[in-house]
């Protein structure tokens, strides 16, 4: 009986060490996190950086993970909430969904982009590497990017 007990703590040590070793990891991936931000708020002050304009830099790796986790059986509640954010402004996940009022979402977006006034100059599209240049009037490929992206997104790509 008291080898039964000696095994019994001997296993349960062994999940107390393993837990150990899990908290630790914890610890430090929010010590990581911690970090990151940090860095985020250097490098977004040191260079005049806006976080919108740091999450476009990102949106390929941004949409990537979004459109992997679509393709889950049952996605997070979250993808739900950042595909709604999302389609506003850049990416196009899948069928745009209805709202309330009938139209998509990113409605609103087409409409601020009719009749647009962007700078002259080149502009990159990051999705396809396609580069335009606006001279007077934009070009159709450009007012097409327009009204799929939005006006802030196409004229963050000018360079």
């Amino acid at each position: 009986m008291s080898r039964e007990y000696d095994l019994k703590i001997a296993e349960l040590k062994k999940q107390i060490e393993e837990l150990e070793v899990q908290k630790h990891a914890e610890i430090k991936k929010l010590e990581g996190i911690t970090a990151f931000n940090e860095a985020i708020s250097e490098i977004t002050e040191k260079y005049g950086i806006s976080e919108y304009e740091l999450l476009l830099s990102r949106q390929d790796v941004i949409f990537s993970w979004l459109k992997d986790m679509g393709k889950q059986a049952s996605p997070a509640h979250i993808f739900d909430k950042l595909h709604e954010l999302f389609s506003k402004h850049t990416l196009k996940v899948g069928k745009p969904r209805k709202i309330s009022n009938g139209k998509t979402a990113g409605d609103k977006e087409v409409k601020k982009t009719a009749g647009s006034k962007l700078p002259t100059g080149r502009y990159k599209n990051p999705h396809t590497g396609e580069i335009i240049e606006k001279i007077k009037r934009a070009p159709k490929q450009l007012e097409h990017w327009l009204e799929e992206h939005g006006e802030d997104i196409v004229a963050a790509w000018r360079y």
